[in-house]
């Protein structure tokens, strides 16, 4: 039972980091872009 659930924990956790990071990737591609000199 420990193992099931412990395995149920690495699950949401790499669920959450995907998340994240599919939260924060466009949000960095935004800054970079609004940073940009190129872009006006």
């Amino acid at each position: 039972m420990e193992s099931r659930a412990l395995k149920v924990g690495i699950m949401q956790a790499l669920n959450a980091l995907l998340f994240n990071r599919s939260l924060s990737a466009p949000f960095c591609q935004f800054q970079r872009e609004r940073q940009s000199p190129l872009r006006d």
